[in-house]
């Protein structure tokens, strides 16, 4: 790994990325893309993502810079090199819904728990835990993926999924 720079948003440093980054999914000025580099681009120094982005006209090449292939994209203009403080890795589903709803087991016993300064009333609800939320709403949530195999049924039994 390249020397470490001052902290930048999210907890990263502008020269460091998650281990995992490779193919994950990001976001980056309100654009989605999919990470398909992590490494160095001479001459600059430092750390890159390779992205390709969903919509390709935000991106600049196919992948490759000074004639050097560091990834491929579906489209000729569908890549750009961008540094990791830049882009939003998101977190995973169970993640998005304890943040969302604020979620803690002192408060879930209680008869409300706020949410975004509204009250959840959990007057029709017999259990008052996670586990017994009917449904969620994740609105302008970063979620990037459901998390660990089995995870969201085990925790979330009573949610039903619908497309």
């Amino acid at each position: 790994m390249t020397p470490k720079e001052a902290p930048m948003g999210g907890g990263r440093t502008e020269q460091e990325a998650p281990e995992d980054a490779l193919s994950r999914r990001v976001s980056c000025a309100g654009e989605r893309a999919t990470v398909r580099y992590v490494g160095p681009v001479p001459p600059t120094a430092g750390l890159w993502l390779g992205v390709e982005w969903d919509n390709p006209e935000r991106g600049k090449h196919d992948g490759s810079h000074e004639g050097v292939q560091y990834f491929t994209c579906r489209h000729p203009t569908g890549g750009s090199f961008v540094r990791p403080a830049k882009v939003s890795f998101g977190v995973d589903f169970l993640t998005a819904v304890q943040q969302k709803y604020e979620i803690d087991s002192e408060e879930v016993l209680s008869e409300e728990i706020s949410i975004s300064s509204t009250k959840l009333e959990w007057g029709r609800i017999r259990e008052r835990s996670f586990e017994s939320l009917p449904s969620v709403l994740l609105n302008r949530s970063d979620v990037n993926g459901p998390g660990a195999d089995g995870e969201i049924r085990k925790t979330t039994p009573s949610i039903v999924f619908q497309k």
